[in-house]
């Protein structure tokens, strides 16, 4: 999968998204700067959470629904976000929270999100199949028939390429927070092996451990929520979100496990062959040998450097006359050894 002009397909390269949701609180001010932090921390994306408040929110939840109709944004509002991302240098996407905004986001957005809560929500589903779209799917809240159902029914309608190019599925536990314990990054390697499809990781947890977890195990995509600062912030959100300097940190320390990875292969790396004599057990002197002595197992013992015989190489210099003298730890060289 390509996204945000990054071949997924490569080993080391991996999208890191900040997820400002709603954390903006309906500021357009306030978006802008999260933006230009998640940009200066370095992540790839900048993520929102688009919606129709009568499609998302029943008004029997009265508090739910006051505070998301004060966080909500409308489409050119979130236009006027697209075209501050590009022009600050960093990709912007959104989640469609709502059916209906697949075909607004769709209309500059390389790729659209869906919550997990709406994994298994055709009507979103069969909009964002119409687009044509790159979909990003979380998958918490839900098991592997359930996500088994939904490969299979996009498969149907788009083809085993569509899903190759176009789709990719996030790990997530739906718990604000997520314990690290119930993180469950192995899933990624489930999914890895199941599905030929790009594989990421959507974050909930207080700490960067289950997003390191998810790097070294392949995720492809890291998603964690954002925000300026959580000091006197009242909305949940901001409490479960990454910091600017938390952001940086983790994407530094990311790309330093992918780096270490390295190849699956069990070889001699060509750094190491400096170290292969200073480094290995060569074979010394046990005792003061005289010129002339014959060697006799009990005459070699065994110490760094195998500047000449590594200490395989006993059974070669058995039997051998010396030439010379020799101290008690000295080594054995081709120049004081005769064969008899």
């Amino acid at each position: 999968m390509f996204l945000f002009k990054k071949n997924l397909n490569l080993k080391n390269n991996v999208i890191f998204i900040a997820e400002i949701g709603i954390n903006h609180e309906g500021s357009i001010a306030k978006a802008k700067k999260m933006i230009d932090l998640a940009k200066k921390s370095g992540a790839d994306a900048v993520k929102f959470q688009s919606y129709s408040l009568d499609k998302y929110c029943s008004i029997d939840e009265i508090d739910r629904y006051k505070r998301l109709k004060k966080f909500e944004l409308k489409p050119d509002q979130f236009y006027e976000l697209f075209k501050y991302s590009k022009k600050k240098g960093i990709n912007f996407f959104s989640t469609a929270v709502t059916e209906d905004y697949v075909f607004k986001l769709n209309k500059y957005c390389e790729v659209i999100k869906v919550a997990s809560g709406d994994m298994s929500f055709l009507p979103l589903i069969d909009n964002l199949i119409k687009t044509n779209s790159k979909i990003i799917i979380s998958t918490g809240m839900h098991t592997e028939k359930e996500v088994n159902n939904l490969i299979g029914y996009i498969s149907k309608k788009k083809g085993k390429k569509y899903l190759k190019n176009k789709l990719a599925l996030m790990q997530c536990t739906v718990s604000y927070p997520t314990p690290t314990s119930e993180a469950n990054v192995n899933v990624i390697n489930n999914f890895k092996k199941k599905y030929n499809l790009t594989i990421g990781y959507s974050n909930h947890s207080l700490t960067m451990g289950p997003c390191l977890a998810a790097v070294a195990n392949g995720a492809k995509i890291i998603e964690v929520h954002f925000t300026d600062t959580r000091k006197n912030k009242t909305f949940h959100d901001h409490n479960l979100s990454f910091e600017p300097k938390e952001l940086k940190n983790l994407i530094s320390i990311s790309n330093d496990i992918l780096l270490s990875m390295g190849n699956k292969n069990k070889k001699i790396l060509d750094i190491e062959k400096k170290f292969l004599k200073i480094g290995k057990k060569g074979l010394i002197a046990s005792r003061n040998l005289k010129k002339g002595s014959i060697l006799r197992s009990k005459d070699i013992m065994y110490a760094r450097p195998a500047t000449f015989f590594s200490y395989e190489k006993k059974s070669f210099i058995l039997g051998k006359q010396l030439s010379q003298d020799l101290n008690k730890g000295q080594l054995f060289n081709k120049k004081i050894l005769k064969s008899v």
